[in-house]
């Protein structure tokens, strides 16, 4: 599944639910972070984009592990990959974490419609 911004696209691999003991999901999902040379040749702003991402998906994490968001279902996937588009390198950190937080959300979305038993 492929969820996109303007800033970056998330694609994600869903997992066959399994739980712990107590019936709580203990799963974290891989997480990968790709800002390709096409993008911008200097390493350093690659970098720069692919560290701001990679902390607002840490921030969110916690979060959501810790409760607070019950909007996003990180539980209920294998792998996750943000793939940085050329907007990413001039975006603002406010700008990428909402970018990142809507398609956490929109993911989120999907993966609950797909998961659905049919009536």
């Amino acid at each position: 599944m492929v969820v996109s911004t303007s800033v970056l696209s998330l694609y994600v691999l869903p997992k066959e639910k399994k739980t712990s003991e107590r019936g709580k999901s203990t799963w974290r999902p891989l997480a990968g972070f790709v800002v390709a040379k096409k993008v911008s040749k200097s390493a350093c702003k690659r970098n720069r984009a692919k560290r701001q991402i990679r902390e607002v998906y840490r921030l969110l994490r916690s979060a959501v592990f810790d409760g607070e968001r019950e909007d996003i279902a990180l539980q209920d996937w294998y792998a996750i990959v943000f793939v940085a588009h050329e907007r990413a390198i001039e975006a603002d950190f406010n700008e990428i974490k909402a970018s990142v937080t809507d398609v956490l959300v929109r993911a989120s979305g999907k993966t609950r419609k797909e998961r659905r038993p049919a009536k």
